[in-house]
């Protein structure tokens, strides 16, 4: 990239967010989509930008600010992605019913053909009659009581019993699971809420249930 044209291209990003994304540069510049793309394919081997994951269309601006931060990822989710909800066993490791620790953090979304995945993000669709289910039970960050990134979440009740009611995901070990007799019968409860029987699921083999 010749120096009159980073020129350009700084000039460019200067008016653009923190995060942005293909449209916003479509627009910007009065060009076609598949232009846009050309530069921000420049941009990105020049450094000046980076994607917040592959062919996901949204952008972090490192004129703005040369290191992505948390907040900027969770901009970037949000964009792509307004429905998010925390789940699974980033919910358990935060609430401490768990200790281990999730490589990404997981999100649910409403349901779609295809997904744009993040970078940091683990993303899982959801029925639309999943969200209806579980809004009335949606943690807001500050009602919290453990760190959710800024996003709504299950509380961990509903949050194991949605592992388990899930095909395909993950499944906590109930000797790596550490909770009361008050917190099993609100996972057996979020259970019934999703329209299943947790019952027997949280119990081992040996019938001595989850470690208390």
């Amino acid at each position: 990239m010749s120096e009159s044209s980073n020129r350009s291209s700084i000039e460019r990003l200067r008016e653009l967010p923190e995060v942005f994304t293909l449209s916003a540069v479509a627009s910007l510049g009065a060009m076609p989509k598949k232009t846009a793309t050309v530069y921000l394919a420049r941009w990105t081997a020049a450094g000046l930008v980076e994607a917040s994951g592959p062919r996901s269309g949204v952008y972090f601006n490192l004129i703005k600010r040369p290191e992505v931060t948390g907040e900027m990822r969770l901009k970037a989710l949000l964009s792509t992605y307004p429905s998010a909800v925390l789940i699974g066993e980033s919910v358990l490791h935060n609430a401490g019913w768990t200790t281990q620790i999730p490589r990404k953090v997981s999100v649910a979304v409403i349901a779609r053909r295809s997904y744009a995945q993040l970078n940091g993000f683990e993303v899982s669709g959801r029925p639309l009659s999943w969200f209806q289910k579980v809004h009335g039970a949606l943690l807001k960050p500050e009602e919290a009581e453990f760190p959710t990134y800024g996003l709504r979440s299950l509380p961990p009740a509903l949050a194991l019993a949605d592992l388990y009611g899930t095909k395909g995901a993950w499944h906590p070990d109930p000797d790596d699971l550490d909770m009361d007799d008050e917190q099993m019968e609100e996972a057996i409860e979020g259970g019934r809420t999703l329209g299943f029987e947790l019952g027997e699921v949280l119990v081992r083999d040996d019938g001595a249930g989850p470690r208390r």
